[in-house]
């Protein structure tokens, strides 16, 4: 079985976009991370720079391409539901649009 996408998703992580995308969600979306100082906040961010990179290259140097053959259909999985969760969110944020839309359109002839 191909271990491209565990190893791709790791690599991932080591890279401009991943490391945005971890420091984004960690400052937007965990409440506990903004009850924190602004000193605090900025050294967990900083840290985060410097580990995650370093991280990622070292899963990949030195854990052995065993593990990832077989950790990959666990990560396969994960990703398939992580897919249905998103697409269901999508679907909820859909019909959400689309009752205010239907609201709004009701007021406009009323």
């Amino acid at each position: 079985m191909s271990t491209d996408s565990l190893i791709m998703f790791i690599k991932y992580l080591g890279t401009t976009a991943g490391l945005g995308a971890v420091i984004a969600l960690l400052t937007e979306r965990i409440p506990a991370f903004q009850r924190l100082s602004k000193a605090a906040k900025t050294t967990i961010v900083a840290t985060l720079c410097i580990v995650l990179p370093l991280a990622s290259w070292a899963v990949l140097q030195f854990v052995p391409a065993d593990v990832f053959s077989q950790l990959d259909p666990v990560f396969q999985q994960l990703v398939v539901g992580i897919s249905v969760l998103l697409t269901w969110l999508v679907s909820q944020g859909a019909h959400w649009a689309d009752r205010q839309v239907t609201t709004d359109i009701d007021r406009i002839e009323q």
